[in-house]
């Protein structure tokens, strides 16, 4: 695992960002105790939470605000994540640090500033993909499509990232939401979408800005063989909750709101 030397201030502030869309708002409770808990525990955290869901009770997690958006369905809830973010930008820059985590995240053990990203690596940081880890980057499921802006050639890339996590500061953090929203819709208006969607955009950003790299056992999916590995991010099996047809609780009816977000029209 790659590091740097950062200190963890007692100003500090954490902006934590997540999206709670069709069914998986029954994630955020667990997620919300367990980084209260273990994640920078003495730091100042506030959570921004994308969500459809009505019944959170905004008095059960009093520094959390809940912003009510659209369920868009699957691969747009994932794909537009980034169009969410940018949209409170003017919000999240009171954060020194930002983080996404995936929904069906659980922290199971004490994170300390091995989290933070440092100078040296643009500010930003990642974790590699446990089912890629070890495998020749030609190998890698990276966008091929000449004609997306998520394109990565064959000679290019160390790492495949997940895109269940990456954090920044909060002006790097900004940077690359924007930088991939953009992208995502140059490839949408092109009639392009890449591979691994969001997650594709992602690693052709880190590409070009190296992040600071997070071993994949640092994030590692419940229904995986463990190893006698040290994890400390758990990313919850979702067949056990419904699976995830069940969890996106995809609705009828919402291309016309779809093109209008992707295209940014009135």
């Amino acid at each position: 695992m790659l590091s740097g030397n950062v200190l963890i201030s007692c100003n500090m502030r954490i902006g934590i960002l997540y999206i709670a869309l069709g069914n998986y708002h029954v994630f955020f409770d667990d997620f919300y105790h367990t980084s209260e808990k273990y994640l920078l525990a003495n730091v100042e955290k506030y959570y921004y939470v994308f969500t459809d869901y009505k019944e959170f009770d905004s008095k059960k997690y009093p520094n959390v605000r809940f912003i009510e958006y659209e369920n868009l369905g699957w691969p747009y809830n994932t794909l537009m994540r980034f169009h969410m973010f940018y949209s409170i930008k003017e919000e999240i820059i009171d954060n020194d640090y930002l983080f996404f985590f995936n929904a069906n995240a659980l922290f199971v053990t004490h994170i300390e500033a091995d989290i933070l990203p440092d100078e040296e690596h643009n500010n930003l940081v990642g974790a590699i993909h446990p089912g890629y880890r070890g495998m020749k980057p030609e190998k890698y499921p990276y966008e091929r499509n000449k004609c997306s802006a998520a394109y990565i050639s064959y000679d290019e890339g160390e790492y495949y990232f997940q895109g269940c996590f990456f954090g920044g500061k909060q002006n790097e953090f900004i940077k690359l939401t924007e930088y991939c929203m953009n992208n995502i819709d140059y490839d949408m208006k092109n009639g392009i979408m890449a591979v691994w969607h969001d997650e594709s955009h992602l690693n052709r950003y880190f590409i070009d800005f190296k992040p600071k790299v997070l071993d994949s056992n640092y994030i590692f999916p419940e229904d995986l063989p463990l190893k006698n590995m040290k994890v400390m991010i758990l990313m919850r099996d979702k067949r056990k909750y419904g699976g995830h047809n069940s969890l996106r609780g995809i609705r009828k009816g919402i291309i016309t709101s779809i093109i209008k977000r992707i295209f940014h029209q009135k």
